[in-house]
């Protein structure tokens, strides 16, 4: 890192630039001078992410980014005095950063540092590709979106659906439900019909109805009468699974990551708010397949109900906001085929549309 104390009580903390990489300057001022007139510059790498720029100046001072050519890309920002904390997207884009967060520091504060902080996060970011977006589902009755974090499933949740995958044990309550994962990127869904393709090295896809529970804030070791307040919204949700890759990788001992975490396995209607739906413990859960009921239940045929899957999650792993919790299943998975359509339902929370290309 490099560190200098600046006349009038200006600090910088940057990290060193790359032999070779294309750079911008800071320069910093006085409080009574323009920014780059009584300041000193370094130069750090385009790209470098937190490049940890601490700016310390007298009320009145400003900051000046300059580019390496000599451009510059932003007009001087003059610190205000007081509590305030503001973020500028407008001025962000000036000096090609994500974020600008100026922080009003309470004063006194001692004579070098009397002033105000400024922190850039991910300064001049940049990637060696663009990066994925964002996996998200609709929020009804929004115009935001909910971005999803991790998708979590329970696995043989219900009862008789424990018995048709031959888990006897599971069934009597002798052993617990169990989680596995997809990853973010496996999503598909929204309001609408949602087409989901037909995924490669597979004869047998399975269907899974099952409500989605949706994440507006995470903790650890959550206490079962408290994780309810954790959860933003329901949705309902396919969860799709190559049967016979899933079938041999268990014969062979083998993880069945690749018989559940494929492309658009992951299949959700748009999250209906917790303050519209309440927590929903009993209802009608089923999936139909081209006119005919394929699946049917009740939510409260679930072994592990939704407070008790939260809490037992976050003894595994710390949940935070955008997490998806895939319930489990009722009875009666199956095959589907090419031009299937699929209508899935679950009293209180929405529906599910879908078709098999």
């Amino acid at each position: 890192m490099l560190a200098a104390d600046f006349q009038h009580g200006i600090a910088l903390s940057l990290k060193p630039t790359q032999p070779g990489v294309q750079a911008d300057a800071i320069s910093a001022g006085g409080g009574d001078g323009e920014a780059g007139q009584t300041g000193q510059r370094f130069m750090f790498a385009a790209g470098e992410r937190d490049a940890g720029l601490q700016a310390f100046a007298q009320p009145g001072s400003h900051l000046q980014v300059i580019k390496a050519d000599g451009g510059r890309v932003a007009s001087d920002a003059e610190q205000k005095r007081g509590e305030e904390v503001a973020e500028s997207s407008a001025w962000a884009r000036k000096i090609h950063c994500r974020k600008v967060t100026i922080t009003g520091c309470p004063a006194p504060l001692p004579p070098v540092f009397f002033g105000y902080f400024i922190g850039l996060t991910e300064f001049i970011m940049s990637f060696t590709f663009p990066p994925h977006a964002q996996p998200s589902l609709p929020v009804a009755g929004s115009a935001a979106r909910f971005p999803v974090r991790r998708i979590f499933c329970v696995g043989r949740n219900y009862a008789d659906h424990a018995r048709e995958m031959g888990a006897a044990d599971q069934a009597e309550g002798r052993e617990p439900p169990f989680f596995f994962m997809k990853p973010a990127d496996a999503l598909v869904g929204g309001a609408g019909e949602v087409s989901v393709r037909y995924p490669s090295l597979t004869a047998n896809l399975h269907h899974e109805v099952e409500m989605i529970v949706a994440l507006g804030a995470g903790g650890e070791n959550v206490a079962v009468d408290a994780a309810n307040s954790l959860i933003f919204g329901y949705a309902v949700g396919l969860d799709l699974t190559r049967r016979d890759i899933q079938a041999a990788a268990k014969a062979k001992g083998h993880p069945w990551d690749m018989g559940k975490g494929f492309d658009q396995s992951a299949v959700a209607s748009e999250i209906l708010p917790a303050t519209a739906c309440g927590h929903p413990r009993q209802g009608r859960i089923h999936l139909d397949v081209n006119g005919e009921t394929r699946q049917a239940g009740d939510l409260s045929d679930m072994m592990w109900n939704v407070p008790d899957i939260i809490a037992n999650l976050s003894t595994f792993v710390r949940l935070e906001a955008g997490d998806l919790i895939y319930t489990g299943t009722p009875a009666g998975v199956g095959p589907l085929q090419r031009g299937d359509r699929l209508l899935a339902e679950v009293a209180g929370v929405g529906r599910l549309q879908a078709v098999i290309v």
